[in-house]
């Protein structure tokens, strides 16, 4: 149902956020990418979350020497929620 899956797309994008943290912690920068090839191995299975329809997470991280920020996209299905969500982390 449409209330699970978007609990699921929640879930999946706070634990993208905790992998996205980790990974800073650890390289100074975010990654460039969130594929299995980079951010993989900060899951317990080796695979960054996808959308429970599908696809990927639409991520973006343009470096600016003055901060470090990211996009991580996500739609939720049920009533009252338009379009995509962006997180940002200046």
């Amino acid at each position: 149902n449409q209330k699970a899956r978007d609990s699921r797309r929640q879930a999946d994008i706070q634990a993208i956020q905790s992998a996205l943290e980790v990974y800073r912690s650890q390289n100074d920068q975010y990654p460039d990418s969130i594929e299995d090839s980079v951010l993989g191995s900060y899951f317990t299975d080796g695979r960054v979350p996808t959308p429970p329809d599908g696809g990927v997470y639409p991520y973006e991280s343009p470096y600016d020497s003055s901060i470090y920020r990211y996009q991580l996209g996500y739609a939720l299905e049920t009533a009252g929620a338009t379009g995509i969500k962006y997180v940002y982390n200046p």
